[in-house]
């Protein structure tokens, strides 16, 4: 450690150290507990994957790690706290076993996993493929009742909030019960929150499906929706949906969010943009990483429900607002450069990501999900 930290032992486990009065103990290493124990330990694991693994973090997330060779990927990692999920060949694995010893981890388990309360399994085919399963951790969780006190509640959802990492249906639901404060919870609250438990426990099977993609149609299908002014104090939603598709329509869903504006949103029009934006961003940043994990480019197609902001985008006209006029330049600019391969403009009920601004249902979302196919058709 860089700084001196002590123990005081209660005086009746004093025997159990060999202490003598007014003697303490000195910590060598961090232990949990100590406010800079996550620092340390961080510290500690990236510069093993780094020099030991010789692995290069992503751009997008420090925490995933890659390592190549010869242009072709040998393995992946990705770290959260003091778990770690690895994925490789031969030449990968074999210099990861000392890792088990130098951290004192549990026995590795291979294919089917639990990795941050998710489980991992894979599906013999043929086609072979995995899924993201989170019917257990479902089958936890109950509803209140509508009397129940904000501290409860408050332990209730952030529970909820966990499915989050694989349900895109049911992060609506979890970003506008993460709005309510003390002052503020009322009885429709804690009905919302009721329904979207019914609605996970009703949906048990609905989970991302992970099977084989065709590498050279390999593109980003993004999927970008605002619903203006939907919140508690007038607020917008946002939300976004990145897939990694093939020119099959088969897909795996990447990364998505749902949260609310932090800006002004004036008009219906400026929520598109923002929300466009925000998704612009996710999205390039998944393009950059993943061109260097497969080794070739990956077009990026951006889709919108908003007849406006697709006008915006690829006709150069303008907007009446000023306060959106950066957000529209930047994706001017990148459609220009060709670095948004494409632009398209989908109906609402065919935009997966209208199940990220609305609780409940979404036809679209719903079929993507349980079929790993997205063939949702573009207007224009």
């Amino acid at each position: 450690m860089a700084r001196d930290l002590y123990v005081k032992v209660r005086p009746r486990d004093a025997k159990y150290f060999g202490l003598h009065e007014n003697e303490l103990l000195r910590v060598l290493k961090t232990l949990y507990g100590v406010p800079d124990a996550g620092d340390y330990w961080d510290v500690t694991f990236v510069l093993h994957v780094k020099e030991d693994l010789v692995m290069d973090p992503f751009t997008g997330d420090p925490a995933l790690f890659l390592k190549k060779d010869a242009g072709d990927p040998d393995g992946m990692l990705g770290a959260y706290v003091d778990d770690s999920c690895m994925g490789g060949n031969k030449r990968f694995q074999d210099p990861t076993t000392p890792t088990l010893d130098k951290f004192e981890s549990k026995p590795r388990v291979y294919d089917d996993i639990t990795f941050i309360g998710v489980s991992v399994r894979t599906i013999p085919g043929p086609p072979r493929y995995s899924i993201l399963d989170q019917t257990l951790y479902i089958d936890t969780l109950s509803r209140l009742p509508l009397s129940v006190g904000f501290t409860d509640f408050e332990r209730a959802r952030a529970a909820f909030a966990w499915l989050a990492h694989g349900r895109p249906d049911l992060c609506c639901a979890i970003n506008r019960a993460a709005q309510v404060t003390e002052a503020l919870l009322f009885e429709r609250h804690v009905k919302e929150y009721n329904k979207a438990v019914k609605h996970a426990k009703s949906t048990r099977s609905l989970v991302p499906h992970y099977g084989p993609l065709e590498r050279a149609s390999l593109h980003l299908r993004v999927y970008a929706d605002a619903s203006f002014a939907s919140n508690d104090h007038m607020s917008s939603q946002m939300g976004f949906i990145v897939l990694l598709c093939d020119g099959a329509d088969r897909c795996h869903v990447l990364t998505y969010a749902s949260k609310k504006a932090r800006r002004v949103v004036r008009s219906i029009m400026v929520g598109e943009v923002y929300a466009f934006a925000d998704t612009l961003d996710a999205a390039y940043i998944l393009k950059h990483d993943l061109e260097r994990v497969c080794d070739q480019p990956l077009p990026l197609v951006m889709l919108t429900d908003s007849k406006q902001i697709f006008d915006v985008i690829t006709r150069a006209s303008h907007t009446t607002e000023t306060r959106p006029m950066i957000d529209v330049a930047a994706a001017r600019d990148a459609y220009n450069k060709h670095e948004i391969s494409n632009v398209g403009l989908v109906k609402s009920d065919h935009n997966i990501a209208d199940g990220l601004t609305k609780p409940g249902l979404c036809s679209a979302l719903n079929t993507m999900l349980r079929t790993g196919v997205d063939n949702n058709p573009v207007q224009q």
